[in-house]
């Protein structure tokens, strides 16, 4: 079981390797999308929530038994979804059950957050096996290891792939596992669990030769394994569907319609949809009329933030190429000659001092000089030069020292004045606005008692009093 595992582990891996390249995350590898062809290779099929990213996206779709923890979390997710979804699957297929199974789906998203760390593996896995898995399914997907510098090649190196020749397999050589039956006759007469009623009108014939071959586009393969039962019931649906749409053309255009050509939906032919804005405001300077959808010209800025992939490299420079570059830290130049001297003083410091002068100073190296030197230094300086002065600056040494004191004695005396007196007259401002604040609202409240007394005692005298009409 575990070579047939590690065969379709690896036609997946080629398939994945492929769309990555092309910057496409599949999000939904799972057993019931692939398919076997008629060599025994399999095909990743149902491209319906795959997805162009480079660099993060957040949307959660997907099979919840597959889903990775970033993808629950909402925290944004890659193509590193896809390797968590591969080492799942290998799982799944030695298993025969998945390493997060729960009777609710809250439980099963809760056991995918916590990760592995709790997993069982059952007996009939080999530590290879179950190392593959670990390695695949890392909580971090920097962790991954096909997310690692390397890529698919940290795979192919695993103790699970002895013995597997990866060309080979990408060639279409590497003899399969299983082979399915091409015959339609032994497929429509053979004894399922359940009926399956096949129409066969309308399918065209197979033929072998018009298959692609290998060498054209090898990165399309992906394979897992999966029953007969299920590939007759998957022929039987499509089968039933062309048949319908056969039906539907007019007797006299049969000859001339192909059996799929009912299912074209012919988008090339559709007129586009333009969408017209002008300047706000009047009068009408400039008009754009654009097709882009969800394009919102008044809120577009000036530049655009360029896309880059997880690692922060510029999505349009090719991983080959990314991967190779060499970071290193550029000092200013009139900083050499401090360096050179630290380096000759230092000897420690030296080759790091070199390295910084050269421009060949990486991040990793100084990550090493950091933890080597991160204790306070003890630079070796026996003599250290004084500033140049002058005989005449000389002699006034004690009288620039003397006035340097009483400049420092001024600001002490100065800032205990502002911290203490200002603060005082400033506090003492505020309690006298408030005290005269409160004899203003006592006195005004005052006026409004005796004013109450006042018109309850001779109401005739009430200013503006006007009798009531009761019409109003």
């Amino acid at each position: 079981m575990g070579a047939k595992a590690a065969f379709y582990v690896a036609c997946v891996a080629l398939g994945l390797s492929h769309l990555h390249e092309k910057h496409v995350i599949w999000r939904d590898l799972k057993l019931e999308n692939c398919l076997l062809t008629s060599k025994g290779y399999v095909k990743l099929t149902d491209m319906g929530i795959a997805k162009m990213v480079t660099g993060k996206t957040f949307t959660v779709c997907g099979t919840a038994d597959y889903f990775a923890p970033e993808t629950l979390k909402q925290v944004g997710h890659n193509r590193a979804v896809d390797w968590w979804a591969l080492g799942v699957m290998l799982f799944i297929m030695i298993a025969g059950h998945s390493p997060f199974d729960a009777p609710e789906v809250t439980q099963i998203y809760k056991n995918i957050i916590r990760g592995l760390s709790k997993v069982q593996f059952p007996a009939g896995f080999s530590p290879e096996a179950e190392e593959c898995v670990r390695s695949l399914c890392r909580k971090k997907p920097e962790d991954r290891i096909t997310m690692q510098r390397g890529g698919i090649q940290n795979l192919w190196a695993l103790a699970f792939f002895n013995g597997m020749n990866w060309e080979a397999v990408q060639d279409q050589t590497w003899p399969p596992p299983f082979v399915p039956e091409t015959d339609y006759d032994k497929i429509s007469n053979r004894q399922l669990s359940r009926h399956v009623h096949i129409v066969w009108e309308g399918l065209q014939p197979w033929a072998p030769e018009a298959e692609e071959e290998p060498s054209q586009s090898w990165g399309s393969l992906a394979c897992i394994l999966v029953s007969p039962v299920t590939s007759i019931i998957m022929i039987s649906a499509c089968a039933r569907r062309v048949a319908l749409s056969a039906r539907a053309v007019p007797a006299g255009a049969a000859a001339n319609v192909s059996p799929l050509a009912a299912q074209t939906r012919l988008l090339h032919q559709s007129s586009p949809r333009f969408n017209q804005c002008v300047n706000p405001g009047y009068p009408v300077m400039w008009t754009l009329v654009y097709d882009k959808p969800a394009y919102d010209p008044e809120m577009e800025l000036e530049y655009d933030v360029m896309p880059r992939d997880e690692f922060g490299v510029p999505a349009h420079i090719p991983p080959e190429i990314s991967t190779a570059i060499r970071h290193t830290y550029y000092i200013p130049p009139q900083y050499y000659p401090f360096l050179k001297k630290l380096g000759d003083d230092t000897p420690e410091l030296k080759p790091w001092m070199d390295k910084l002068i050269n421009g060949e100073m990486t991040f990793d190296d100084y990550e090493e000089m950091f933890y080597q030197f991160a204790k306070p230094l003890k630079i070796h300086r026996p003599l250290i030069p004084m500033p140049y002065r002058s005989a005449e600056e000389v002699k006034r040494t004690e009288e620039v020292m003397w006035e340097g004191a009483w400049l420092s004695f001024r600001q002490r005396v100065l800032g205990d004045y502002i911290s203490r007196h200002h603060f005082r007259d400033f506090l003492g401002g505020i309690g006298v606005g408030l005290f005269f604040a409160w004899v203003y609202t006592q006195q005004h409240r005052q006026y409004r008692i005796d004013m109450k007394l006042f018109y309850l005692e001779a109401p005739e005298h009430k200013i503006n009093w006007v009798t009531p009409r009761g019409d109003l």
